[in-house]
């Protein structure tokens, strides 16, 4: 790349050594010496005096790198500037989640998301599993966030959390650690690198679920014991229909 030369150019008559800029650019010495060459006969002028050691800039010299150190040190800004919005977290992350992931737990994502990075935001939709795949693979939505999740078709999935699973209108006390008690949910995307505003909003989801989780170990024991306690006749039922409670299939 002429570019390159032109830095190498400019490294040389700074470090007034071509083994220095040679190291600062990871090249050979002697490719140094050829980018600088190279460069003398497409201007047909001599930039270097290499009579005199160390070498010195001919005027010609001193006019060319004057204007190329300023293109050098633009140049250098302009890729920095490039990759920080490349590495920054901002625009809009598409979520699309089935109808049972809780619409409390995820306006509280929603809102974590919003404050920790204040130049990107979510835009979110619920709709039907199969839905929810349909949307990650035609990327109308960058992240999928469903129960069970299946890669494969060119998705890749993110495990998420194990999810309690209540049977509706129904008090179930089965063990805790029954394997119908809770289902397993994922975050589904393209097998793709992720952008950073996607790999911050999935770290938000599953931090979150964590401490949450962290806080309420002692929860489901303490549920469970003071049911068992609760004398008959009280609100809740009979013996007799805690057991049929017990067998109730979620």
């Amino acid at each position: 790349m002429y570019l390159e030369a032109i830095k190498i150019f400019c490294d040389v008559v700074r470090q007034r050594r071509f083994s220095r800029a040679a190291a600062m650019n990871r090249v050979s010495q002697s490719a140094a010496s050829q980018n600088v060459l190279q460069l003398e006969r497409s201007l047909v002028v001599r930039l270097l005096d290499r009579s005199k050691r160390p070498f010195t800039l001919t005027p010609e010299g001193q006019v060319y790198y004057d204007g190329c150190k300023l293109l050098v040190e633009q140049y250098g800004a302009v890729e920095a500037q490039v990759r920080s919005l490349r590495n920054a977290v901002s625009g809009v992350v598409s979520v699309a989640a089935i109808y049972s992931v809780g619409l409390s737990g995820m306006s509280r994502y929603v809102q974590q998301f919003a404050r920790l990075y204040p130049n990107a935001r979510v835009c979110l939709a619920y709709l039907h599993p199969d839905e929810v795949v349909e949307r990650v693979l035609t990327e109308e939505a960058d992240l999928g966030l469903l129960s069970y999740p299946k890669g494969g078709r060119g998705l890749a999935v993110v495990p998420w959390c194990e999810e309690p699973m209540v049977a509706a209108g129904t008090l179930v006390t089965v063990a805790l650690d029954h394997p119908r008690m809770s289902r397993p949910l994922g975050i589904i995307h393209r097998r793709r690198p992720r952008t950073p505003t996607e790999q911050a909003y999935i770290g938000v989801i599953r931090g979150l679920h964590s401490l949450d989780e962290s806080r309420s170990v002692e929860r489901p024991e303490q549920s469970e014991s003071s049911y068992r306690r609760r004398p008959e006749g009280s609100q809740g039922g009979h013996t007799g229909d805690r057991r049929s409670a017990a067998k109730a299939t979620v």
